[in-house]
């Protein structure tokens, strides 16, 4: 799996595949612990990921994220 591009306003902003596998299980409405679990990595790890998203992103927070992802067609 490459990288993918959501293009956002006047941007485009790279997610890695792992990012967005735990943009997925946040729009499922998993918290840290239970997207660590599902993805078989700490729940700091899911953490750094959710803030590398938010930044890359543009977006206040990952709720807002996962919003963008879904009008990109990601999710």
């Amino acid at each position: 799996m490459t990288a993918r591009q959501i293009v956002l306003r006047d941007s485009v902003a790279v997610i890695t595949p792992r990012q967005l596998d735990v943009l997925r299980t946040a729009s499922r409405g998993l918290g840290l612990a239970a997207s660590a679990a599902v993805l078989g990595i700490r729940a700091d790890t899911v953490k750094e990921h959710r803030a590398r998203i938010v930044e890359v992103m543009d977006a206040p927070n990952i709720t807002a994220a996962c919003v963008l992802a879904a009008k990109a067609g990601l999710l």
